[in-house]
């Protein structure tokens, strides 16, 4: 859930990745560091007040981590295209876990993202990565289906029983574009 997590994806999958000409850019998600491994028994009590006094701080402005994290991607995504060598470049997303959260509220909000990939996508809100007030509107499943017709792989076959978003990929005719798989290896291939 933290740019070290996908650094070791790209590498894994650098060849692959590189074969669709792509410029890979990792952001660590708000209060990443706290999942750090502490050096010493101090500093894993002082990281872990940090990350619930941010958190706390966080929820007194209506934010929470994911909300955050959602702003952070549409931040970079502002400047990089101002870049010489990201000018001109189709931007997609990457997340795990509440990343993949954040990612799929930003993706939803912005159609210029060409394609995301989502890993270990909470099944709903209420089983983490809270969005505050979003279960009065929406869900997961709902969030997944308004990203048709872009390419979307979930790196999660469970998430295949959902039928919403199956069926708004379907009705937009572009069935295809939709893909639950378990290896990041078929959900580039099916993004890029």
């Amino acid at each position: 859930a933290n740019a070290g997590d996908f650094a070791q994806h790209a590498r894994a999958h650098i060849g692959q990745i590189l074969l669709h000409g792509v410029a890979l850019v990792a952001l660590e998600p708000r209060i990443a560091g706290g999942d750090l491994p502490p050096r010493s028994p101090l500093e894993k009590n002082r990281m872990s007040s940090i990350r619930s006094r941010i958190t706390q701080a966080m929820a007194l402005t209506g934010q929470t981590p994911v909300t955050m994290t959602a702003h952070d991607i549409g931040g970079a995504l502002t400047y990089l295209p101002k870049l010489a060598a990201f000018r001109n470049l189709e931007p997609y997303l990457h997340g795990r876990g509440e990343t993949a959260v954040a990612v799929l509220h930003h993706a939803v909000r912005h159609p210029d993202i060409r394609g995301v990939i989502l890993e270990d996508l909470p099944i709903t809100h209420a089983d983490g990565a809270p969005v505050p007030g979003i279960l009065t509107v929406c869900d997961v499943p709902e969030l997944l289906g308004l990203l048709a017709p872009r390419k979307v792989a979930v790196l999660n076959p469970a998430h295949g029983n959902w039928t919403w978003p199956v069926r708004a990929f379907g009705r937009l005719g572009v069935p295809k574009n939709l893909l639950f798989c378990e290896e990041m290896s078929a959900a580039i291939t099916h993004v890029f």
